[in-house]
């Protein structure tokens, strides 16, 4: 049983990667989804640990900020004119003027919220429907095709079976595949791409937690 659903699985896919290039901008809203929640998190995280961590710890996550950003400024000095040392001096300075004005900081971070949300709602939308887009074109092929071969069929077919079997088929079976492809479609590139995020993210907090 397990082995005959496989090959049903695989077949539907073969009908799937006809539509390729709705597959892979589905897949790159499935990437915004998940950049888009995990930004979410480092934006909040971060902001509030600058706004309201004494000055020691902030000086340390200023630090640890530059030395990540660090090797891209050198890479790009060239082309902006900043490296790290530059980089962390402009770090410093819009932390302290968000450290003095934390009431407005905090209007910015909650803007900056709202804004990510909507984008990632938006980009969820978008996901969902180009995955169900997907599985509307296949559930119609799948019912063209399963015509043309009813057309070929005996006499003898159609007594062994009743109408209404035969048009279960057409009906409730199609609308079923139609359903499992879009749920499939849209769960299995966006949840294994959250996955990644909020793994990285967790590890790149502390690993060893």
């Amino acid at each position: 049983a397990k082995g005959s659903a496989w090959r049903v699985y695989r077949r539907l896919l073969g009908y799937a990667w006809e539509y390729n290039g709705r597959l892979l901008v589905s897949v790159l809203f499935a990437f915004i989804v998940a950049a888009s929640f995990s930004s979410v998190i480092v934006t909040v995280g971060t902001a509030i640990n600058l706004l309201y961590a004494d000055e020691a710890a902030v000086h340390d996550d200023i630090s640890r900020i530059a030395r990540k950003v660090g090797g891209a400024a050198d890479w790009l000095e060239p082309l902006t004119g900043r490296n790290a040392e530059t980089v962390e001096a402009n770090v410093r300075e819009y932390v302290s003027a968000m450290r003095a004005n934390r009431s407005r900081t905090l209007y910015v971070l909650s803007g900056a919220v709202v804004a990510i949300a909507l984008v990632g709602g938006l980009a969820r939308f978008l996901q969902e429907y180009f995955a169900g887009a997907i599985g509307a074109y296949i559930s119609v092929r799948l019912g063209e095709e399963m015509f043309a071969n009813l057309m070929r069929m005996s006499i003898a077919f159609f007594e062994r079976r009743t109408t209404g079997e035969i048009l279960a088929r057409f009906t409730n079976d199609i609308f079923m595949v139609n359903r499992g492809l879009a749920n499939t479609f849209v769960k299995l590139f966006r949840e294994p791409i959250k996955l990644v995020f909020y793994l990285t993210l967790a590890l790149s907090v502390d690993w060893a937690l």
